[in-house]
């Protein structure tokens, strides 16, 4: 849930879950640079990227270390830039989206998904 406590109230939720199966596909939002892959405990691996507009886009708990792009590389909206996974701090297979502004704010992505995916089903 957006914004729900974590880690007994040390941190917040600040992205959007999106269940599916392990190994699914995840493609870029946008046109954008990729900034950094990797991992962390809390994330697991995953893909840092930042679009023209300085908004950045951070896809979390992928399955392996992304071996499609790499940091330095420029990608186009819809292109593939790694799988879904369960790891970092996550309980089962899904992508967890994080949008961050250009003023550093977090950004909830829900409805913008949302409206895509009813647009997608017109």
């Amino acid at each position: 849930k957006w914004m729900a406590s974590r880690a007994d109230g040390t941190r917040k939720h600040t992205g959007t879950d999106i269940i599916a199966n392990e190994n699914g596909d995840i493609f870029s939002c946008t046109n954008a640079e990729v900034m950094y892959t990797g991992f962390s405990e809390g994330t697991g691996y995953f893909v840092w990227t930042r679009d023209e507009f300085g908004y950045e886009f951070i896809y979390c708990h992928m399955v392996k270390l992304t071996d499609v792009v790499q940091a330095g590389d420029s990608v186009e909206a819809g292109q593939l830039i790694g799988n879904v996974g369960n790891t970092g701090n996550s309980d089962t297979n899904h992508l967890h989206l994080t949008v961050i502004t250009p003023a550093n704010d977090y950004l909830n992505p829900f409805g913008t998904l949302e409206a895509a995916l009813n647009r997608s089903a017109e």
